[in-house]
């Protein structure tokens, strides 16, 4: 029951059923309608929409943990190739078993794929053959800059971001993104890493009492671990020779040791933060954004089919000809190996070296013209299935090429042995012939080959670092 007045005469009305009567029952004079009150829901729809809150990032105990080990292994890694004795590379090794359990430790909730596990394989061998100096294939140089390469490439895979490894259209935005966006674009996490733990730290510390025992107990253990060492330097004179070298490396005789330290703490504090951006960064990398990265690629690539097939028809018909000619000219000097006849004023190693990197490198240019052809142009249907057999020719060309390199390179072999300047040659030539005869299984049957190039190309090298 409710009630209302009359502004005319001052009656009380009453109204059972909840809504006002139109005129006083005293006097007939109209009764206004009451201001009606806007819903909650509408007063919601009237208001604009409220931006969420920004929650700060949470860092977990193992990113923190690796940011700190991080200025270890930094440090680790300015000491490559300064050793003395006979591993001179040891640094390498504690540099991999940082990147190997962190990489793990913050992907242990995904399930590893079967490429990561290659990728993995083949940055252990070459960890190995570097620390151990196994093999005499490569250089030391070369086998440091195979292991960069393999732990980039096994972090990515290992994180889930690289973007269909298959194809070879994608292969520079992944290289960019390893070598380039993920550490400098997470350049500062480190300290972001540190920073934010310590004001989680802060939070929670009122949540709970830190337990104090634990100072005395770590110095205690410390202690327990440097007698431990001191009794088996005692106990075997190799073992404290060798840990004598190892804290050379840490002792400080006079200020240039000093200087010396100083000077490599601060270069490491740069390749710890690339190094940590890079595998804190692709742990924390959205599995939406690599996908826009893809869909962006993909874009692009598709505006670049602008050009007639007709000129890339031409161009390959040139490229073909001239191809044609030099071998019909010079057919008795290039195939002179597989009869094992020199051409006159000859001799085998001049032979075998003279054009042998050259005929590589025209198979390099031959697949970036094919490469050009098949991206930038706008044909399909019966005009794409005839560009691809321009495409062939030139890929049979290419072949060709890489016998008549090999062919040179076994006759100097079968003559003057194995070297490793020649096992190389010999791996680059079979390289080459491998993606020229993959190409063209891709060229029509349409399935991506590119990935069996590449672990068919990783898995070879990796193997020549054992021999």
């Amino acid at each position: 029951m409710q009630n209302c007045i009359c502004p005319n005469c001052g009656s009380t009305l009453s109204f059972p059923d909840g809504h006002a009567p139109a005129f006083c029952s005293s006097c007939g004079a109209k009764i206004p309608l009451p201001a009606e009150s806007p819903s909650p829901s509408a007063e919601a729809e009237s208001l604009p929409p409220a931006k969420p809150a920004v929650q700060p990032p949470v860092y977990t105990r193992t990113e923190l943990i690796g940011a700190l080990l991080s200025y270890v292994a930094a440090y680790c890694y300015i000491l490559l190739g300064d050793g003395s004795g006979p591993y001179p590379y040891w640094p390498v090794l504690p540099v991999a078993v940082f990147i190997i359990a962190l990489t793990a430790a913050l992907n242990r909730s995904a399930k590893p794929s079967a490429e990561s596990w290659f990728w993995l394989g083949c940055f252990v061998i070459s960890v190995v053959c570097a620390v151990f100096r196994l093999g005499h294939v490569w250089e030391e140089y070369q086998i440091i800059l195979f292991i960069h390469l393999f732990a980039v490439w096994w972090i990515l895979s290992r994180s889930g971001i690289l973007i269909e490894s298959d194809c070879f259209d994608y292969l520079p935005s992944n290289a960019l993104n390893g070598f380039a966006i993920l550490p400098f674009g997470n350049f500062i996490l480190r300290f972001r890493t540190l920073a934010g733990c310590a004001k989680q730290f802060r939070q929670e510390r009122g949540k709970r009492r830190m337990n104090w025992w634990l100072i005395p107990a770590a110095l205690l253990c410390a202690a327990l671990f440097y007698a431990a060492v001191r009794l088996l330097g005692r106990a075997d004179a190799l073992f404290e020779n060798r840990l004598s070298a190892f804290s050379e490396l840490f002792r400080f005789k006079n200020g240039d040791k000093l200087t010396e330290f100083f000077f490599r703490l601060l270069l490491s504090i740069p390749v710890g933060c690339w190094l940590f951006g890079l595998i804190a960064g692709a742990h924390r990398t959205d599995p939406g954004r690599t996908e826009r990265r893809k869909q962006r690629m993909s874009v692009f690539l598709e505006r670049l089919r602008r050009i007639s097939p007709v000129f890339w028809e031409a161009v390959i018909v040139l490229f073909s000809v001239l191809y044609l000619a030099f071998f019909i000219l010079q057919g008795s000097y290039l195939f002179g190996a597989f009869s094992g006849k020199l051409p006159e004023g000859f001799i085998v190693a001049e032979y075998a070296r003279q054009g042998f990197f050259e005929l590589c490198k025209i198979m390099t240019v031959n697949a970036v013209l094919i490469w050009l052809s098949t991206h930038f142009s706008n044909c399909s249907g019966v005009r794409e299935r005839r560009l691809r057999v321009f495409c062939l020719i030139l890929l049979l060309e290419s072949i060709l090429f890489a016998v008549i390199a090999f062919s040179k390179l076994a006759l100097y072999i079968s003559i003057y042995g194995f070297t490793p300047l020649r096992l190389q040659s010999s791996w680059l030539v079979c390289v080459l012939f491998t993606g020229c005869v993959l190409w063209i299984g891709h060229l029509f049957t349409g399935k991506r080959l590119f990935r069996v190039w590449m672990i068919f190309s990783a898995a070879t090298l990796t193997l020549l670092m054992l021999y």
